[in-house]
């Protein structure tokens, strides 16, 4: 496994791009408790979109391996795979940041503070890195990934 610099507060990655891991990889990297939360956002996210996952290598060594979730043709997020936990990598474009900010109030302070904090991309929009390692905080993905991409379907919500 290549060793880079990484941003503060990342976990251990799967950095080698010229290895894509296969599905026992991951699950025995991520764990069991991780595994399990990321099913359970998975079927959130089934709930409201038509869902595509595959295995991809986006951003270079520095980020590692990911599932890119899409909805038809839009991303929705990226989930990168992190020893015993994930990070969810959300780009909110500027003409959606309306809606995050419309939905402030219900979030989490961590999320409040990954949106104030965020790495800026377009007018008011940006990228935020969310680890998730507790079941409590599948609610602030969705509500992100929500206010990216609506819903296309009923969540029953």
């Amino acid at each position: 496994m290549k060793e880079t610099q990484q941003p503060e507060g990342w976990g251990k990655r799967l950095l080698d791009g010229s290895h894509q891991p296969a599905e026992p990889e991951i699950r025995d990297y991520l764990g069991p408790e991780s595994c399990a939360r990321l099913e359970r956002l998975e079927a959130m996210f089934r709930e409201c979109y038509d869902l595509s996952r595959s295995v991809n290598f986006p951003f270079g060594s520095s980020y590692g391996w990911a599932y890119r979730y899409t909805h038809k043709k839009a991303l929705l997020l990226y989930v990168f795979f992190e020893e015993g936990r994930f990070c969810c990598t959300i780009s909110v474009g500027g003409k959606n940041a309306r809606r995050v900010e419309a939905l402030r109030d219900t979030l989490s302070p961590k999320a409040r503070k990954l949106w104030d904090d965020r790495y800026p991309c377009g007018d008011g929009g940006g990228w935020i890195h969310y680890t998730v390692d507790r079941d409590n905080q599948l609610g602030d993905i969705l509500a992100f990934t929500q206010a990216k991409v609506p819903p296309r379907r009923n969540s029953g919500k």
